[in-house]
C-alpha cells in the first residue's frame, strides 16, 4: 500500500478520531482545498488526497488495514499521534489554552529481533543508614540480576559511602562466583555523598562507551536510603555530562530518608527515571522491572526540541507514560528511551496569547524528535514536528476528549499534592488540609484498588499535620509517588 501523506494528517484528525469526526474533518478541509475555492496551484492534486484520505478513513475495513500498514510499513521509524483538547481555537481576544496528548510509537519493520548490548553499572549505597535488612537485600537483589546479563554485556558494580570504591571494574568477563563473593563482603560503613558514587560509575560506563558496534544502553542504576550533603550541584552537573554522553540513570530512592527532589531531578535531567521503594521485598521486583525495560529499548537519546511559535507558549510537558516525570525545561525534553511495545505518551500545554484577523490557522509549536534507532546505533536520526489548530470565527463548546480529560484530572491531583507538600513546609496547615481532603474526594471517584489505598494514606497524613504541622517522610513520600503513579495506564508497574 503506497499511500503518500499521512491520511490522519492530511484531515488534521488523531489516529483515534471517531465516525463523525473524520466526516466533519473531511468536509472542512474540503471545503479549503476545493480547486473553485482555493487559490493554491496544487490545490487539486491536495483535493483528491483529502478524498483519498476520506474514503480509506470512513470504511473500518480499509482504516483497519492502513493502520496496520502504518505500523508495519511506514517509512517513517516513529509513528508520532496528536490528539487535541479541542478542534478549533476560537478567534477572540482572550488567552486561550490548548492541551496536546502525542504518542510516540515504534513502527514494527524498524524494530530489531536482538535485545541491545547493555554497559551497566550498579551504585550501592553502603552507608551506616543501610545496615542489616536493607544492605543484605539489595546484595540478594544484585545477584540475581547476574542471571540476566548477556556474555557481551559490560557490568560493572560501585559501593559508595562517604568514599567511593570501585567493586567490580567494567567487564564483560562475568565469573558469577567472584562477582557474587565480592558483593557479599559489603558491609555498612560511613556517611552517604551521592556524587562520589554518581562519578565513579561514570567513570566505569566511560570505558566501554564505544566498545560495541551493536545497540548500547548505558544505564547507571543507583540504590540509596540516604541524604547527601554539600554535593548536590556536582550530582546535577554530573548528570547533565551523563546526558551528553547518552548514559541515563535510575534512582532507586530506599526507605522515607532519601532526598526526593535531587534524585527526580538527577534522573531527569539524564533522561532516566526515579522510584520509590517503600517495602525492602520490592527491591527486587523493581530492579528487575527496570532490567525488563532496558530490553524493550527501541531507539535511545529520545529528545524532543520545541519552539513556540508566535503568540504562542509551551506552558509544560508532562510524561504521562512509560514512566511519569515534568520536565522543568518545556523546550528542551529529553525523552531518554522509546520502548519497544509501550507508547511514550505526553502532555503539552499551550498558551494562545494573541489571535491576528489575518489567519486560518495558529501555529503553537514547532520543534524536533532526535533518537537513535536501535536497529541502527550508529546513525542519529531527526523527525520534523510541528503543531497546529484551525481558527474559528466563533467562540466554540468542544467536548475535550476522554483520553485528555482523564489526563488532566490525574495531572492535577499531582498538582495540588506538590502545593498541598509546599503549604505544610510553610506552615499552612489549614490550606494545606482542604486541597489534600479535595484530593481524597476526587480519589474516591475512581474506584476501589490503588486510588482507594492512597486516599486512605492522605487521610492519615491530614490527621497528622493538624496534630504536629508536619507529614510523616513516610506518607510524604507516599502520596507524591502515589499520585504520580496514578499517571499511569493500569498495572503497568504491578506484578
Amino acid at each position: 500500500m503506497n499511500t503518500g501523506a499521512n491520511f490522519y494528517e492530511l484531515l488534521d484528525i488523531s489516529r483515534v478520531a471517531s465516525t463523525e469526526k473524520i466526516r466533519r474533518a473531511y468536509h472542512e478541509a474540503a471545503l479549503r482545498m476545493h480547486p473553485d475555492v482555493s487559490s493554491n496551484i496544487d490545490a487539486n492534486e491536495r483535493f483528491l488526497e483529502i478524498k483519498k484520505a476520506y474514503d480509506t478513513l470512513i470504511n473500518p475495513k480499509t482504516r483497519k488495514e492502513y493502520d496496520h500498514y502504518l505500523k508495519t510499513e511506514n517509512y517513517q521509524p516513529i509513528l508520532v499521534d496528536s490528539l487535541y483538547s479541542r478542534e478549533r481555537i476560537s478567534r477572540i481576544s482572550k488567552p486561550q489554552k490548548v492541551y496536546c496528548l502525542v504518542d510516540f510509537e515504534a513502527v514494527e519493520r524498524f524494530k530489531t529481533r536482538s535485545a541491545p548490548t547493555m554497559n551497566i553499572c550498579m551504585i550501592i549505597d553502603r552507608s551506616n543508614s543501610m545496615k542489616g535488612k536493607r544492605l543484605e537485600t539489595v546484595k540478594l537483589a544484585v545477584l540475581e540480576l547476574l542471571k540476566r546479563f548477556k556474555k557481551e554485556d559490560t557490568l560493572s558494580i560501585i559501593v559508595f559511602g562517604d568514599r567511593s570504591e570501585v567493586l567490580f571494574p567494567a567487564s564483560q568477563e562475568k565469573d558469577e562466583k567472584r562477582i557474587s563473593a565480592l558483593v557479599k563482603t559489603i558491609h555498612a560503613a560511613g556517611g552517604t555523598e551521592i556524587y562520589r558514587g554518581l562519578h565513579a560509575g561514570y567513570e566505569e560506563l566511560l570505558k566501554n562507551l564505544n566498545g560495541s558496534k551493536r545497540s548500547l544502553i548505558n544505564q547507571m542504576i543507583i540504590l540509596t536510603d540516604g541524604q547527601t550533603y554539600g554535593d548536590e550541584r556536582d550530582c546535577l552537573a554530573l548528570a547533565d555530562e551523563a546526558a551528553r554522553k547518552n548514559i541515563h540513570i535510575t534512582s532507586l530512592g530506599i526507605g522515607s530518608k532519601w532526598n526526593d527532589q535531587l534524585l527526580d531531578e538527577i534522573s531527569a535531567r539524564s533522561g532516566g527515571s526515579s522510584y520509590y521503594i517503600a517495602r525492602m521485598h520490592d527491591i527486587q521486583r523493581f530492579i528487575q522491572l527496570k532490567f525488563d525495560l532496558l530490553m524493550e529499548i527501541y531507539a535511545e537519546n529520545v529528545t524532543l526540541n520545541l519552539e513556540s511559535a508566535e503568540d504562542s507558549d509551551v506552558v509544560s510537558v508532562i510524561r504521562l507514560q512509560p514512566e511519569p516525570t515534568i520536565f522543568q525545561n518545556p523546550s528542551v525534553i529529553n525523552l531518554g528511551t522509546l520502548l519497544n511495545s509501550k507508547q511514550t505518551s505526553l502532555l503539552i500545554e499551550f498558551l494562545v496569547t494573541n489571535m491576528p484577523q489575518n489567519r486560518s490557522r495558529q501555529a503553537l509549536a514547532k520543534g524536533t524528535l532526535d533518537y537513535i534507532l536501535a536497529s541502527d546505533s550508529g546513525n542519529k536520526q531527526q523527525k520534523q514536528i510541528s503543531f497546529s489548530r484551525l481558527i474559528g470565527e466563533n467562540q466554540y463548546e468542544e467536548e475535550t476528549p476522554d483520553r485528555i480529560m482523564q489526563a488532566l484530572s490525574q495531572v492535577n491531583i499531582f498538582k495540588m499534592q506538590e502545593r498541598a507538600r509546599q503549604e505544610v513546609r510553610e506552615g499552612k496547615i489549614e490550606a494545606a488540609s482542604k486541597r489534600l481532603q479535595n484530593i481524597v474526594t476526587q480519589l474516591s471517584e475512581m474506584g476501589e484498588g490503588e486510588a482507594q489505598d492512597l486516599a486512605k494514606t492522605i487521610l492519615i497524613e491530614i490527621e497528622r499535620i493538624q496534630k504536629s504541622n508536619q507529614l510523616s517522610p513516610e506518607g510524604e513520600k507516599g502520596i507524591k509517588y502515589g499520585t504520580r503513579s496514578l499517571l499511569l495506564p493500569p498495572s503497568i508497574y504491578k506484578e
